[in-house]
């Protein structure tokens, strides 16, 4: 009885942490991270020629003060739960190249006036953040869609 007691623990046991959060998940990573993102143009007139957000798990936030290139101070204010449905799945997109990457810029961000690309990845306290250009041929192919999402995430929040 004793044994078959101890197989039955050993068992549970394997469930059950078989069943724990994993911290070294990549999808749980990103289920706890938050993305800040945004683009920004500077040869440019008017309020949209830099917006900001910041995603977390249960809230979308817009930047208030709108710092070109996300260089300065961030004052960010909770937008409706209908604009977070609405790009709640981004942080899911963040390429895993990127999060590998070392470097910081990506082409040449804004140099032509075409715009770029503004990324934060923050996690577990600490903070990643990338200049991305608009012009896809100066960028990773990797990039390609991810910018793609980014435009289309501002769109939606603006409509």
């Amino acid at each position: 009885m004793k044994y078959l007691q101890f197989i039955l623990l050993i068992a549970l046991t394997s469930i059950l942490v078989a069943c724990n959060k994993n911290d070294d998940d990549p999808d749980q990573a990103a289920e706890n991270a938050e993305l800040v993102f945004g683009h920004y143009y500077g040869e440019c007139a008017g309020e949209t020629c830099v917006e900001i957000f910041k995603l977390t798990r249960s809230q979308l936030l817009e930047d208030n003060n709108d710092p070109y290139a996300g260089q300065g101070e961030l004052d960010f204010t909770p937008l409706s739960i209908v604009k977070f449905q609405l790009v709640s799945n981004l942080v899911s997109k963040v390429p895993e190249e990127l999060l590998a990457e070392e470097d910081q810029t990506f082409g040449c961000p804004d140099c032509g006036d075409w715009g770029g690309i503004f990324v934060q990845w923050i996690d577990s306290g600490q903070t990643q953040e990338w200049q991305i250009d608009m012009v896809l041929e100066s960028i990773p192919d990797y990039l390609h869609e991810f910018v793609d999402e980014i435009n289309a995430a501002i769109v939606l929040i603006n409509q």
